[in-house]
């Protein structure tokens, strides 16, 4: 009402970092967030007035990578080494990292927090972390490296209103293709 001159406070979650939001349909927030060094994923079904932590995902290395929105309400977490979708607004989880082609955090590189996943409007899965590109065209059982993106540090991979493919990296410019 005041073109968003007013914001009010709607995290009820104690000190920490908060890194990473996302939402769905019917009041489902996803917030991943740091704290003393652990990460933690807390979902709120009520549009953020009530948390709980999510414990019934395998955050083996305590981080989250990136909270991404999929196709039909699912929600995708990227962790170190996985992958893992929901389709019930966080209440079950289930790895879609597939034939397991491509690493999430490859080569023993550091902190990386430019991962990125995201659906196209046929449904295709574009995942992209520190120097690779990889598509999923059914849901995440498999994965297919794409060449032809040789840049490092790729950002989070985006569609245009004419579902064409937009990524950019840190040090070659941006890529595109209308052929996905």
């Amino acid at each position: 009402s005041d073109n968003g001159n007013t914001f009010n406070s709607v995290a009820s979650l104690n000190n920490g970092f908060f890194g990473l939001v996302e939402t769905t349909t019917g009041g489902v927030v996803l917030v991943a967030k740091e704290e003393n060094g652990l990460g933690k994923l807390y979902r709120s079904t009520d549009n953020g007035s009530t948390w709980s932590q999510v414990t019934n995902i395998d955050l083996e290395d305590g981080i989250v990578r990136a909270i991404s929105k999929l196709e039909n309400g699912a929600l995708a977490v990227v962790t170190k080494s996985n992958v893992f979708k929901t389709t019930d607004g966080g209440s079950t989880w289930t790895s879609i990292k597939g034939n397991g082609t491509f690493t999430v955090h490859p080569n023993g590189a550091g902190d990386i927090w430019r991962v990125g996943l995201t659906v196209n409007a046929s449904g295709h899965y574009y995942f992209s972390n520190l120097n690779e590109l990889h598509i999923s065209t059914n849901g995440g059982s498999t994965w297919t490296r794409k060449n032809g993106v040789n840049g490092t540090n790729l950002f989070e991979p985006v569609f245009d209103g004419n579902n064409n493919l937009i990524i950019g990296s840190n040090n070659n410019g941006f890529y595109t293709t209308t052929n996905n």
